[in-house]
């Protein structure tokens, strides 16, 4: 591994060369962040006024909100359809982009360095697929996601009241 380690920090670039593919993450990471968590807290939120309204969880000043099971599993999988919506542009330039990493990263190339790539990379994909090119592979990106978003939540917010702390808002 340490001989592997350093002939990648010999090529061109040097060192930097551990941080390629740094911008398409990132914008990949915002995406899904800003999809999901905004789609869970308004789901659980939809879901608890629902019941709160109909008499489930208490009537007058004082409504304790329950926390349920099932409805942060409905939140989590919304989550995860929204989010895997949400990053899939990215994560389709990010799959062309790293399968063609000597041309994209070596900084050298004509278009501009790594934001050159990816911009070279979504336009190849617009023109071969139109805009829905950019979610190609949607399904099996969501078989992966989702399940874990369902999870997710679930185990956090049971650790939390496992502890003792309040019921996250």
């Amino acid at each position: 591994m340490y001989n592997e380690f350093r002939s990648l920090c010999k090529g061109d670039g040097g060192w930097t060369r551990l941080w390629h593919g740094l911008e398409i993450n990132a914008v990949r990471a915002g995406m899904f962040t800003a999809g999901s968590i905004t789609t869970y807290a308004a789901v659980k939120d939809a879901l608890s006024k629902r019941r709160v309204g109909s008499g489930v969880v208490g009537m007058g000043d004082e409504v304790k909100k329950e926390e349920r099971l099932l409805d942060h599993a409905i939140a989590g999988g919304t989550m995860g359809v929204v989010g895997t919506l949400a990053y899939m542009p990215a994560d389709a330039v990010r799959g062309r982009v790293y399968n063609d990493s000597v041309r994209s990263f070596t900084g050298n190339n004509k278009v501009g360095g790594a934001w050159g790539g990816i911009v070279r990379e979504g336009k190849m994909i617009y023109n071969k697929g139109g805009v829905l090119g950019f979610w190609r592979g949607t399904g099996a990106a969501m078989m992966r996601t989702v399940p874990s978003c369902v999870a997710f939540p679930i185990v956090m917010e049971r650790t939390r009241k496992g502890m003792g702390m309040d019921y996250y808002e």
